[in-house]
């Protein structure tokens, strides 16, 4: 998904970077714009654009995590952990179980699920992966003792028009 960012004094008009980057940077980046101290401790996972905006300074992040070990609304979605490095996304999905990996150079829409052929890869990017959940202390998925199966879950009404 594409970012746009204007910075006066920073920014290029028809300025690209191919560099992935995801929302915990944009915290980092406007405090760099307002010309504020770093604070580490509020956005642990981001780093400030300025260094990729401007080509002066080092970018020190090699891979992107994601870690969603829960539900939620969205039909694609299930509880999973996510490592991008370079051309290559792995998702390692807790419910259910399984591994995925694609080349998004070759295969953007992440069709063409390429774990079983390059095994070496995928032990090495869940390696990383988990490297990381341990070093963030990312909690895992794990059974909620309140869960009743046998329980009837409540239909939601949908919302009324106004009466004419």
């Amino acid at each position: 998904m594409p970012l746009i960012i204007k910075w006066l004094g920073v920014t290029k008009a028809g300025q690209i970077c191919s560099v992935p980057v995801t929302s915990t940077d944009l915290y980092p980046t406007c405090l760099a714009a307002a010309e504020a101290p770093m604070r580490p401790n509020q956005h642990s996972d981001g780093l400030s654009l300025k260094p990729l905006l401007t080509g002066e300074g080092e970018w020190k992040r090699e891979s992107l995590f994601w870690h969603y070990p829960h539900y939620n609304s969205h039909p694609s979605s299930v509880p999973s952990s996510v490592i991008r490095k370079g051309e290559w996304k792995l998702i390692e999905t807790f419910d259910p179980e399984g591994i995925e990996l694609y080349n998004l150079t070759d295969d953007l829409s992440e069709t063409h699920n390429l774990a079983n052929e390059r095994t070496d890869l995928v032990d090495a990017l869940r390696r990383e992966l988990e490297a990381w959940r341990q070093e963030v202390g990312a909690e895992m998925m794990k059974p909620n003792p309140d869960y009743d199966p046998t329980a009837i879950k409540p239909k939601l009404k949908a919302k009324s028009k106004k009466a004419k």
